[in-house]
């Protein structure tokens, strides 16, 4: 099992499963049995004798769990019902992989819990791919318009094979290894672009703005995406924005630090503004740097009361001066840090009260290579406190000027926040002069 911290928001998957998978919210709502709403005016429903088909759960003397027989068989005639509607009134074909997804989907959104969640196979190597931070490709970002299916080119990755083969932001990827994707789904594309480091894929590819094909022979690599930026400010104070916590990113902030050190950093800023979260253990060691060995930097508490504690002991420390931006979308792994940040008294926190996500989930593989995200325990930072739904209160309140909240981005010059966080570092680095 692996245990993912994020925001934005079985065990085998065999036939009982799938009876016992049969609780679709919105489609039990959608039926009912008056009638069907349709351009404002109701329609006759099925006749009253195959209405009584359809049984609530609370029509049934029931244990309250859907692994109960008598339920889960009350729940597969409810489900052979809906589909007899289905291919009896539906006017398009329908797909029953598609709403067998759906089943599982809205089993799992039946618990209210927006973090807890199905994933297809497709989904879920997604998601794993996306928290390691790295894959084997070509190292461009594509999209697909909606409308007509036309998959482009949104971004190229400096340094990467895409930009060594000439691509370019705006191609129109019309064809790979010959076969025609113009049509494909966003997913299938994608996957036929990725394969084995050290592989070849030829890209068919139409550039826009001079009405040409090109033909573009890649070799894959392996692709570690940049999930930070850095660089050194005036007065030699380093600056550190982490966009998400992934399995690369641990590596990439030491990589920062050391430079930033080389260059004769005398405080730092680490901006975590808009940062959802991400991979627990990668915050616990990017934490673990910057405080002090022998400390408890996190633990979470099951409903059972397990507890699991995560302890400083990397033998390194920051100890200048150090600030750390949030905002009200800095969420989970960032608020662990933040917080231990400020519980440590290792830094000043600027900024506006964070999210307020205190709940772990964790990704439990199931049957076919397909997933659940469920929540399973609290954390609490080192002080003990939960900051589920309050979220961290900074040391210094800052609100982002409000001509800047609706710039797409903002220049350094005009970040008021950033200002405030640079200021905060000013005064710490006076006093510490003063007392020398």
């Amino acid at each position: 099992m692996r245990t993912i911290w994020t925001e934005r928001r079985r065990s085998s998957m065999d036939k009982k499963v799938v009876g016992m998978g049969c609780v679709i919210v919105a489609l039990t709502a959608a039926v009912m049995v008056q009638g069907t709403m349709i351009a404002g005016r109701m329609e006759a429903g099925p006749t009253e004798e195959v209405q009584k088909g359809f049984v609530l759960s609370g029509s049934v003397s029931a244990n309250g769990k859907i692994s109960d027989p008598e339920n889960a068989q009350r729940i597969q005639g409810n489900l052979s019902y809906i589909q007899s509607i289905i291919d009896e009134y539906y006017l398009y074909d329908s797909n029953e992989t598609d709403q067998e997804t759906g089943i599982y989907k809205g089993f799992l959104g039946g618990l209210g819990d927006p973090y807890s969640a199905y994933y297809t196979p497709a989904e879920y190597e997604n998601m794993m791919q996306k928290s390691k931070g790295e894959y084997s490709g070509i190292g461009a970002v594509l999209t697909q318009d909606p409308d007509t299916m036309l998959i482009s080119v949104v971004r190229v990755y400096e340094d990467s094979p895409a930009e060594a083969g000439g691509l370019m932001p705006g191609d129109i990827i019309m064809k790979v290894d010959g076969e025609d994707i113009s049509q494909m789904e966003l997913s299938d594309a994608v996957m036929l672009i990725k394969g084995e480091e050290h592989t070849k894929v030829m890209l068919e590819v139409y550039r826009k703005d001079s009405y040409d094909r090109k033909t573009a022979e890649i070799t894959r690599e392996n692709i570690e995406l940049p999930t930070l930026t850095y660089r050194m400010m005036e007065d030699k104070i380093g600056y550190i924005y982490i966009a998400s916590w992934e399995e690369v990113t641990t590596a990439q902030y030491i990589r920062a630090m050391e430079d930033l050190e080389q260059q004769g950093m005398e405080a730092l800023v680490v901006d975590l503004r808009d940062n959802p979260g991400g991979v627990f253990t990668t915050v616990c060691q990017i934490l673990d740097y910057m405080v002090e060995d022998g400390e408890t930097l996190v633990y979470t508490l099951t409903k059972k009361g397990e507890k699991t504690e995560m302890k400083g002991g990397d033998g390194h420390a920051f100890r200048k001066p150090l600030a750390v931006i949030v905002n009200g979308n800095s969420a989970s792994a960032s608020e662990i840090f933040a917080g231990g940040i400020q519980d440590f008294e290792a830094g000043t926190i600027v900024g506006t009260t964070t999210y307020g996500k205190g709940i772990v989930q964790r990704f439990i593989t199931l049957g076919n290579h397909a997933a659940m995200k469920l929540t399973v325990s609290e954390y609490y930072l080192p002080s003990g406190v939960c900051i589920h739904k309050k979220g961290i209160t900074p040391d210094v309140e800052v609100e982002l000027s409000e001509e800047l909240r609706s710039k797409v981005s903002i220049a350094p010059e005009e970040d008021n926040q950033l200002a405030k966080a640079i200021e905060v570092l000013k005064e710490e680095l006076r006093r510490n002069q003063s007392a020398l």
